[in-house]
């Protein structure tokens, strides 16, 4: 589904006219000039270029980086393979007014189902048979004001049909998966703050061992940025993310099921420190406090009754621009 972008997306091409590899940009409605966000300087032709780049090139999805691991609430890992490619058709518009710049995305594709993380995502499991798209239905609605603030609603219905493996558990079933997903984002000059909010509602019929299943659930993040320094950036983010709305604590699950409670839920601490070494190599370090494993990839971690309700996560990255 589209995420929530920021602005920094627009202006990679500006990294080594500036010095610094994240300079924040606004659209103003005149088009005449850009307020960057961290502190230095660029040159009046530079800025005119990016504003050109943004309001021509601007993305279907704002990441809500920096992070090395996007907020896993909203952007969860395990589905991310529906997003890789799919075939389909887009309507956009755009406008820039008084009122700031505000534009819309309409259109349907057929994303690809067949992997091994969605079938773990929606069915609770890797599976023999195949779930096939059938067709989703996507739309997002951006207003990016004068005063630095980012207003968006993302939509997305998507819909797919069970086709049973030769040895299968399960029988012919239909899945409908609908999220509306709320964006505001601030930004000031140093700081940035970005707030996203959805509750996704997945059905499941006529999967036989698999109970039909009409679940909401609850997802949402708080994270701030802070460009201290030229080169330094400090990221806290805290996220949240509920399998069931009704279920938080996942002990209706437990009583059902026997499996633990905590494979229903997941609250994420994160703090991030990035450093643009050079206008070329940026350097990130991150450190994750998380309890629950509501949104860990099955997968790679198929002991369920193994996995530890609270646990630490150390990530480092390394970025060479050409």
């Amino acid at each position: 589904m589209p995420c929530a972008c920021q602005a920094r997306c627009c202006i990679a091409g500006r990294a080594k006219a500036t010095g610094t590899a994240c300079a924040w940009i606004t659209p103003r409605p005149t088009g005449s000039f850009i307020k960057p966000k961290s502190p230095g300087s660029a040159s009046s032709s530079a800025r005119s270029n990016s504003l050109t780049a943004c309001i021509t090139r601007r993305a279907t999805c704002l990441s809500p980086a920096p992070g090395i691991l996007l907020p896993q609430s909203v952007y969860v890992d395990n589905s991310r393979d529906l997003l890789l490619a799919a075939p389909g058709v887009f309507l956009h518009g755009a406008s820039a007014q008084k009122y700031g710049a505000t534009d819309f995305l309409l259109g349907w594709v057929r994303p690809d189902f067949d992997s091994e993380s969605v079938d773990y995502s929606f069915l609770g499991n890797v599976r023999s048979g195949k779930l096939k798209g059938k067709g989703t239905l996507g739309a997002r609605l951006r207003w990016d004001t004068p005063t630095d603030t980012t207003l968006m609603l993302t939509y997305a219905d998507a819909k797919a049909d069970y086709a049973p493996g030769s040895v299968d558990a399960l029988t012919a079933g239909t899945m409908r998966f609908r999220n509306l997903l709320a964006t505001v984002q601030q930004r000031f000059d140093t700081v940035t703050l970005t707030a996203e909010y959805g509750e996704p509602r997945l059905d499941l019929r006529g999967f036989g061992a698999l109970p039909d299943t009409h679940r909401t659930i609850q997802a949402a993040y708080l994270q701030g940025e802070w460009r201290f320094h030229p080169a330094w950036e400090l990221m806290l983010r805290h996220d949240l993310f509920y399998r069931d709305k009704n279920d938080k604590n996942g002990r209706q699950f437990q009583a059902a099921t026997g499996l633990p409670a905590h494979g229903m839920f997941a609250r994420d601490w994160t703090l991030g420190l990035r450093w643009d070494a050079t206008p070329s190599l940026m350097l990130r370090a991150e450190y994750h406090r998380v309890d629950g494993t509501g949104w860990l990839p099955g997968p790679d971690n198929p002991d369920f009754l193994g996995r530890e309700q609270r646990w630490n996560m150390w990530l480092l990255q390394a970025a060479y621009r050409f």
